[in-house]
């Protein structure tokens, strides 16, 4: 089931100085019903993201399995840190 969840916030124009991106997956969170994890689709802005928010959830994700025996695939944005974290730095590494 997908829902639309109304906030009084833009990301564009941000209202309000003191507007913080946890704050509003918070409130998305909230007004969804705290479900154990949720989808949020910012296009055109940035990509569609996954936001877990159960540990549970975060440890069947992040299992191995016959598909993915070493990590799970990495999110094509997590380049976009190559130069804070370092092009060899386990956070960027993929299996192939």
């Amino acid at each position: 089931m997908f829902t639309s969840v109304g906030l009084n916030v833009s990301l564009i124009w941000q209202h309000g100085s003191n507007w913080q991106l946890d704050e509003l997956f918070q409130d998305m969170h909230d007004k969804l019903g705290n479900p154990p994890l949720f989808i949020a689709d910012f296009r055109p802005i940035t990509h569609v993201m996954c936001i877990v928010c159960n540990h549970e959830v975060a440890e069947q994700i992040s299992k191995s399995s016959k598909l993915f025996q070493y990590s799970t695939p990495k999110s094509p944005t997590i380049r976009w840190y190559q130069d804070l974290f370092g092009a060899s730095s386990i956070l960027v590494a993929e299996v192939s």
